[in-house]
Order: C-alpha cells, then sequence, then structure tokens
C-alpha cells in the first residue's frame, strides 16, 4: 500500500507532512478522535494510521497493523459500513465531501458517529493500489459539551450495551451509587450488579420491553457500592441507530428515599382515615350529581360508601341493602318506589329544593358547603345533614339519623315549665312542647307557612330573624294573645344556631301584675302621705312662732329641729316613692329644655354643703369657666344629682372628701360624684341599682328607701344617657359614678 513503512517508528509515520496535510492539523496531539485509511474495492476500509485519541476510544493500544474498520464496529453496525463503502466507490461521490453514517457503536458498545473524508490516493501506476485515501473522524454520541449538561442533572444517566454493560455515566450516576466519602465509577460493571438480585429478573423483563420500542418506568432496589440499599425508580429507552434496531439502553435513575417515606406515610394516613370512617357515629359517602339539560340535579350516584354507618343512618340497613346494593347506582335505583329524590329537603330564601337539586348546587359550586335537619317522608325519619363539594360534579354527605333524639327532645320538652317552639326557619318547620298548647290553647299550626305557630306574639318574627342573623341570643318582654282572644305578658328568650332556633316562652302576666298592684301602690302611699306632712310642717311652723317663754326657747328649738330633720327626712322617702312611680309609667315621656347646668348643679352642691359639713366631710364642686346648656329636665336631673351626694355621704367617713364635678365630652356631658368612702363590693355591683337595694353605709345599714340609685338610673335612661360607676373595691378607695347624657336630645350617645 502506497505511504505504509512498517519500519518506521508510530510517532514519525502518523506526523507525516501529507496527514497532517490531509487534516488541516497536528494529527497525534489533536483532541479529535481520527484515522487515516484506505479504500479497497475488496477489502473495504483499511485503517492505516491513527491517534491516540482514536486508539482510546477504540481500545487499539499500540497496534499499527493494517485494521479493518469492520473489525472495530459491532456486528449489528455493519451493514452501515457496507452501504458507506458502496456510497464511497460510487463515481459520483465527491472528492474531499465528508460522509456522515448513521449511529454506530464501538465492538465493546460505545455510540458514535463516524465521518469519512475521501481524498485521492498518492500516485501510482500500481493497479491495486486502493482507489481512495480516507480521512476518518470519529464523534462519540456524548461530547464534553453534553457531558457538562449531564453532569450537572441531579438523576442518575446511564448508557448501557444491550447485555446491560455500563459504557456512560454521568456525575449523578457516581454519586447515587458511591459512597458518602467517595463517588467511584460503575463504568464496565453490570446494571445488575446495582440492583438487588431478587429484582433482577424483573430488571431483565423491563430492558426487554423498553426494546418494544417505549420508554418503561419501574421502581427497583438499588445497591451501593458500599452495600447499602435504596428506593430508585428506573425508566430505560433504548438508543436506536435507525428507528428499527436498538443499539443500547439509556436509563434514568432517581432516588426516590424521601418519595417513598410520603408514600408510606400516606399508606398510614389512609389507613388511620379509613379505620375513623369506620368507627365515626355518622354515615360519610361520595356522590356524583346527574343534571338535567337545565344543569338542575335531578338524580345522584353512590360513587363511594366509605363506612358502614352510611347504611345505617339513611335507612338503607334498615330495607336490608349492603354497601354493593347501592354503591354505583342511583338515587332512584337503590330506592326504587319511595320517591325519595323529589322529596322537598329545605326551603332557603322562600324557595324549596329537592335533595338532588340543593346537592346539585352544592356540586357544581352554586353554593357553598350546607348543613341542616330534615325530616324524610319516605324514610320517616329525621337526618343531620352536612354536604360539601371536593371537586365539580361531586359532593360529600354526611348523614346523621337523629330521629331517636328528636324522640328524647320531645320527652325533654314535655317536661320543662316554659312553651317552646323549636324552628327551622328556611325549612319552614316547627315543633312545640304540651306547655305551649296549654298556654296557648292551641298547637298553632302553621298556616301562614312562617316555620312559626299562627298565634300573635308581637315581635316574633323580628326577634327571630334577629337572632338568626347573629346566630345568637335574643330576650324581650312582649305582649301576646291566646288562641281564644286573651292577652297576656310573656318574656321570650330565643337562642339560633345554623338552621335551628329555640324559642323559650314564659308566662310573666302574674308578675307583671304585681309589678303593676306594687306601682300603683307606691304611687298612692305618695299621695296619701303628702298631706298630713304638709299639715306637719306648718304646725312645727306655728308652734316655732308660738314660743314666748324665753327659759324654754332653748329646749323647744331643740325639739323643733329633729321634728324638722324627722319632717324632711320622711318627704325625702315619699318624694322618692313618688318619682320612682312616675318614671316607672311605661307612657312617662320627660319634657326637654335647653337649660345651663352649672347654677342648678351649684346651687345643689351648696345646699347640701351644710350636710356634708355635719359629718365632718368636705364637698366641692369642679366646673369650666364657661357654661355648659343641654336639653334636660332639670328637675329629675337635679333629683339624679342629689341621690348621688346623699349616697355619698352616707356611704363616706368623717374627714373624707366629695367631689361633683361637671364637663362636655364632644356631643355629650358628663357628671360626675366621686368620693373616698368605703367603696363598692365586686360582689355588689351588678345589683346596684336594683329597687330597694341598700348597702352598708358608714355606721350600719345607710338610711332611705333603697329607691335613691335605682330613680338615679331610670333618670339617666329617660335622658337617654347611661351611668357607669368605678370602685376597686378596696375600703377607703371610695367609688365615682359618672352619668353621661347627650346634649342634643336629638343626638343619642352609642
Amino acid at each position: 500500500m502506497s505511504g505504509k513503512n512498517p519500519d518506521t517508528s508510530p510517532t514519525e509515520y502518523e506526523t507525516t507532512p501529507r496527514i497532517e496535510r490531509l487534516l488541516g492539523r497536528h494529527f497525534e496531539s489533536s483532541r479529535q478522535a481520527s484515522a487515516i485509511g484506505e479504500l479497497n474495492p475488496d477489502s473495504g476500509i483499511i485503517l492505516t494510521h491513527t491517534n491516540t485519541r482514536f486508539r482510546t476510544l477504540f481500545d487499539l493500544g499500540e497496534n499499527l497493523a493494517q485494521i479493518p474498520l469492520e473489525s472495530q464496529i459491532h456486528a449489528a453496525r455493519h451493514k452501515h459500513l457496507f452501504a458507506l463503502h458502496d456510497q464511497l466507490m460510487h463515481p459520483d461521490t465527491k472528492i474531499g465531501q465528508p460522509i456522515e453514517t448513521p449511529l454506530v457503536a464501538t465492538t465493546t458498545g460505545k455510540p458514535l458517529f463516524l465521518h469519512v473524508t475521501p481524498y485521492p490516493p498518492p500516485q501510482s501506476e500500481n493497479d491495486s493500489e486502493p482507489r481512495a485515501e480516507l480521512v476518518i473522524e470519529a464523534e462519540e454520541l456524548i461530547n464534553e459539551r453534553t457531558q457538562t449538561v449531564l453532569d450537572a442533572t441531579p438523576e442518575s444517566i446511564t448508557i448501557t450495551n444491550l447485555d446491560g454493560t455500563i459504557i456512560y455515566e454521568n456525575r449523578g450516576q457516581r454519586e447515587m451509587f458511591g459512597s458518602e466519602q467517595e463517588a467511584p465509577s460503575t463504568l464496565g460493571m453490570s446494571v445488575f450488579e446495582l440492583i438487588d438480585p431478587e429484582e433482577h429478573e424483573a430488571a431483565f423483563d423491563t430492558m426487554q420491553m423498553a426494546l418494544a420500542g417505549k420508554p418503561v418506568r419501574q421502581r427497583f432496589t438499588g445497591i451501593r457500592k458500599n452495600g447499602s440499599q435504596f428506593p430508585m425508580e428506573l425508566t430505560v429507552s433504548t438508543l436506536l441507530d435507525m428507528p428499527e434496531v436498538p443499539i443500547a439502553f439509556i436509563g434514568v435513575a432517581r432516588d426516590v428515599t424521601e418519595q417513598v417515606q410520603l408514600e408510606e406515610d400516606l399508606k398510614a394516613s389512609k389507613e388511620n382515615y379509613r379505620l375513623l370512617l369506620e368507627t365515626l357515629p355518622f354515615g360519610f359517602a361520595t356522590h356524583e350529581i346527574i343534571l338535567n339539560g337545565e344543569g338542575i340535579g335531578t338524580d345522584y350516584i353512590f360513587t363511594e360508601i366509605h363506612n358502614p354507618m352510611f347504611l345505617e343512618a339513611t335507612g338503607l340497613a334498615a330495607l336490608g341493602k349492603g354497601i354493593e346494593d347501592a354503591q354505583g347506582k342511583r338515587l332512584s335505583e337503590v330506592f326504587e318506589g319511595m320517591n325519595i329524590q323529589n322529596e322537598e329537603a329545605i326551603t332557603i330564601d322562600e324557595i324549596t329544593y329537592t335533595w338532588p337539586q340543593i346537592y346539585g348546587q352544592i356540586a357544581m359550586g352554586e353554593r357553598d358547603s350546607i348543613s341542616f335537619e330534615q325530616y324524610s317522608d319516605g324514610l320517616e325519619r329525621w337526618y343531620s345533614v352536612i354536604a360539601y363539594s371536593p371537586k365539580p360534579g361531586f359532593f360529600n354527605v354526611a348523614f346523621v339519623d337523629i330521629t331517636e333524639a328528636k324522640e328524647r327532645e320531645k320527652l325533654t320538652l314535655a317536661i320543662i315549665p316554659d312553651a317552646i317552639i323549636i324552628t327551622y326557619p328556611r325549612q319552614r318547620r316547627f315543633t312545640t312542647n304540651p306547655v305551649f298548647t296549654n298556654m296557648f290553647g292551641c298547637t298553632g299550626e302553621d298556616i301562614r307557612d312562617t316555620g312559626l305557630p299562627s298565634v300573635e306574639i308581637e315581635g316574633l318574627e323580628k326577634a327571630v330573624q334577629k337572632a338568626m342573623k347573629r346566630q345568637g341570643y335574643v330576650q324581650v318582654d312582649t305582649k301576646a294573645k291566646d288562641c281564644n282572644g286573651t292577652e297576656i305578658d310573656v318574656s321570650l328568650a330565643i337562642h339560633c344556631k345554623g338552621d335551628e332556633c329555640v324559642i323559650s316562652i314564659r308566662d310573666i302576666t302574674a308578675m307583671m301584675n304585681v309589678d303593676r298592684a306594687k306601682d300603683a301602690f307606691i304611687s298612692n302611699l305618695s299621695h296619701e302621705a303628702r298631706t298630713p306632712l304638709t299639715s306637719f310642717n306648718m304646725r312645727l311652723y306655728l308652734l316655732e312662732k308660738a314660743i314666748v317663754v324665753e327659759a324654754e326657747k332653748s329646749t323647744q328649738r331643740e325639739h323643733i329641729a329633729v321634728l324638722q330633720r324627722e319632717a324632711d327626712r320622711l318627704k325625702r322617702i315619699i318624694d322618692d316613692l313618688r318619682i320612682f312611680s312616675t318614671l316607672y309609667q311605661d307612657d312617662t315621656e320627660l319634657s326637654f329644655t335647653n337649660t345651663g347646668l352649672m347654677p342648678s348643679i351649684g346651687a345643689l352642691v351648696t345646699d347640701r354643703s351644710l350636710i356634708a359639713q355635719n359629718k365632718g366631710l368636705e364637698l366641692l364642686f369642679e366646673h369650666p369657666e364657661e357654661e355648659i346648656h343641654a336639653d334636660v329636665a332639670i328637675g329629675l336631673l337635679e333629683q339624679a344629682v342629689n341621690n348621688l351626694i346623699i349616697n355619698a355621704i352616707n356611704y363616706t367617713d368623717t374627714t373624707g372628701q366629695i367631689v361633683v364635678s361637671i364637663a362636655q365630652e364632644g356631643d355629650n356631658i358628663q357628671i360626675s360624684v366621686s368620693d373616698t368612702g368605703v367603696g363598692i363590693h365586686p360582689d355588689d355591683m351588678a345589683h346596684l341599682f336594683d329597687r330597694f337595694k341598700r348597702g352598708e353605709g358608714t355606721a350600719g345599714m345607710a338610711e332611705g328607701t333603697g329607691l335613691g340609685l335605682s330613680i338615679v338610673k331610670e333618670i339617666v335612661t329617660k335622658h337617654h344617657g347611661t351611668i357607669n360607676v368605678e370602685s376597686p373595691g378596696i375600703l377607703g378607695k371610695g367609688s365615682t359614678f359618672t352619668m353621661t347624657i347627650p346634649v342634643s336630645q336629638g343626638i343619642v350617645p352609642d
């Protein structure tokens, strides 16, 4: 062969100027795997010169003898070499233009491409010389740039030949199967060495399925070089040189230790969830809604019944049906002939819905979750129902049969002394106890379809609406008429939660009659007692004028002073009773006049200073320089301030101090009476303004009727104001009473 010189050293021979001229670069030190070859019509392509990179790629060592290229390519790819040979021999093949082969592989399975460029051979007259001299360049499938990208991938990536020997690995592979201290190479190992032996058969089956042309994902137990095991997810696909010819496997493995742990935790949670559902005291099931053409629910399917209690709660068990009899079937099929799907389930906003209709709104997201109690006429049972949608088109229902609870409820209601109404306003249903029938003389059948008995109770519907809105408690005293038209006084206590309201009705007619009689008695007493007291005061006056004996004047005046004090005291008691009677009349309306307050209160403080001084107390009046005006009934307001001052004097020890103050705060007037007296015990705070309530003064039980503070509160209330009390409850720390009333009676304080 032209150019061949077996006696020349490899380096000298491979670096001839002709080779480097053909390659256009230095031959031996090039990073490109390159070779020079000859094209012979009979023997094919013969390699004559190879550089270090080429020999490393093909595992040639230093053998420089003529090497058929065919011997270095995997036999399964020889057909590509034959096609290349025919193309090079074709007369239309252009000299100097490279030809690229399809993907081939070395005999060790390394995938690569060959780029072959034909050149004219050295001039020779020998017909046996090659037809052309070839420059052959090998390009690995995984080049350096691709290697960098694959090394940055956290997953393990390998390429193996068809018997499972690893011929390529990325950094992720080395790290996944190495120890924590080192990441040894797995090149040359069989993938079966890295998989639990018990799973070898499954791994072989996976490779066979991949050869069929589709990637296969399977979970295996990986074995690291140090022997430790871990779960991995392996995806196997084939590398093809032609669409139908596989030449290698590509494996992508992922450590799924955390995922497996999560799956185990999830599995345990699901098992716990299943056990929980089976032990729940209510039925639970998932359903798929069935809509008509207008998008309205008409039926539903029992998609999954989660626990046996659902059979009990829905009456299925009583009908002899098991889970298999209902699951996957329609409501109309399961309860065939009972027309359950057309029962009225609930009334909302004056619209009554059937079970499928309301569930359809929930399943399609038109309504949020809903809870209600409902009686099924078909099953003759009471149910408590909670429904919500886990995903569009489906709804979950928790069903509790509360029939027995309702029966116990009736027994409980029968022994309660008050009349009871339990109503479901949205469903327009109610029930009453026997006391209701006795109180009103009828059952109060709901002829108005309001969910309330058809008896006349003033403000009942409004109070129920208020309690429903609050979802809490409302109390009101009102009047009612029984079914015979007799008027009675009643006290309503209403508590609403969810769709249920409990109304307690107490007949307070007798109590109100006692109160009215007491008020009438006090009014008559104050009227009758005032006349003789007036006469008594007149006689005292005449007695004082008739004193003529000089020696007896001192004694007579002392007696007269005592009589005067007692008369004043009796007058205050009578005034308290008179004012109390007046204020507690429901139809009492005060006449308000815009009045300057400081002169009246100042005069009152001056008048009461003598009483305070006689007890050794200091009475002060604090006020701003400018006058304060307000719409008041000045006489009653003076009475309220007077009662607070007298109260402070009664409960303050000698040498104590009492301060009356007035100030304007925005639209309100504040009048305060503070003392350094005995203070108020915390237990007494709640009953401080009760009628006839009297406390311990500085010298035993305080004088008076016990109506003073009650009158103060009623006067303040009539002025649309409030009264507040502050006291630390410590002896000697006193207390402060503050009245707050609006400047204008057209402005009512919050």
